[in-house]
């Protein structure tokens, strides 16, 4: 009866598995790569053909919500050997009843959008064509200092198609009004109306 003892022998066990602080410290390392790298992943790079289509689109559709409120004429000046810039402009209200030769335009300046943006340099992109009414202000190249087109007073834009080729990556895009929704079209390739 004096044997063996039933004792068993408690002696420390190490199990497989981390620790609440292990696991934490990895989760918190997590989160500090996350939060640097997810906002790179879904960072969205665009060309300054982009930029330009971009800008030239909310200048027309700025142009196009304003003539619709004021009752007045606009139009958008490309000069393309001066300032190298699109100029949203308009006239007085004195000069609406004048013969359109004799109306003076203005730059004009809006809280809410930009309305004088930039042409990127030649070696950037390259405009192919400018086609007005089915006139392309272009031909022969750039031999022109200003053209432009109009937005009347109830804000519906004159026809247009502007074909732009990105130099970099070769893509070439046409940009044609829409003269209800006062904003261009993008289209892959060239696109005449």
């Amino acid at each position: 009866m004096f044997g063996k003892s039933n004792i068993v022998n408690k002696t420390s066990v190490k199990t497989k598995g981390f620790s609440i602080i292990e696991l934490s410290v990895v989760i918190v390392i997590i989160g500090i790569m996350a939060t640097l790298v997810v906002p790179k992943l879904f960072q969205r790079t665009t060309s300054p053909m982009q930029t330009f289509v971009e800008e030239l689109n909310n200048l027309v559709r700025a142009g196009s919500f304003e003539a619709l409120t004021n009752g007045q004429a606009y139009r958008v000046t490309f000069d393309f050997k001066g300032n190298r810039n699109v100029v949203l402009e308009t006239s007085s209200q004195q000069d609406a009843q004048k013969n359109a030769q004799e109306i003076k335009y203005f730059p004009v300046s809006l809280p809410q959008a930009k309305t004088d943006i930039e042409i990127p340099d030649d070696e950037e992109i390259e405009f192919k064509h400018l086609f007005i009414e089915n006139k392309d202000e272009l031909s022969g190249g750039l031999t022109t200092k200003k053209t432009w087109f109009y937005i009347n007073a109830e804000g519906m834009v004159q026809e247009v198609t502007i074909v732009l080729a990105d130099k970099k990556t070769g893509v070439t895009v046409s940009l044609v009004s829409n003269p209800f929704s006062g904003q261009l079209v993008e289209y892959e390739g060239i696109k005449k109306t």
